[in-house]
């Protein structure tokens, strides 16, 4: 059981982190672009990934992190919790603060489009997403040193 649980553990890590890679690697190719075309596929490429990849792979994390807690571990382990913790707050970060900032910045894109201008809103939305975001990997770095370090007699 320990193996197929490992196995999914690592399925939702790279779900999550190749995603945000991926999120990291088109803003920084696309710049500061007013380009409202490009800026609209790239935020609805960018929403529709984060809700049909990075989140389900926060759900794999999260599930497969309490599952080991509760069943293979059997006892309370601080690194277990720790984990759980992690991630908990990147799930709930992805849900409730990254999520409605994709949504608005997608409007905000489809409304550029409309208009032919991108609206003065948007650098601020996308800038709080950005922070959002970068929470994010940090919460997902600090995962995986958590993961790498955790002592074999935990």
């Amino acid at each position: 059981m320990l193996q197929v649980v490992e196995l999914v553990y690592t399925i939702g890590l790279a779900m999550t982190l190749g995603t945000i890679f991926t999120f990291i690697a088109v803003n920084a190719s696309l710049g500061q672009t007013q380009d409202v075309v490009l800026v609209h596929h790239m935020r609805s490429f960018t929403a529709t990934i984060s809700r049909m990849v990075t989140v389900p792979g926060a759900i794999l994390l999260l599930l497969c992190s309490i599952v080991t807690q509760l069943f293979v571990d059997q006892k309370a382990s601080p690194w277990g919790l720790l984990k759980i913790g992690l991630c908990l707050s990147i799930l709930l970060n992805s849900i409730f603060l990254i999520a409605p900032m994709l949504r608005r910045t997608r409007e905000l894109a489809q409304e550029g489009m409309t208009s032919g201008t991108l609206p003065p809103e948007y650098a601020a939305v996308k800038a709080r997403e950005d922070r959002y975001g970068a929470a994010n990997l940090l919460l997902l770095t600090a995962l995986v040193a958590v993961l790498t370090f955790t002592p074999l007699s935990s």
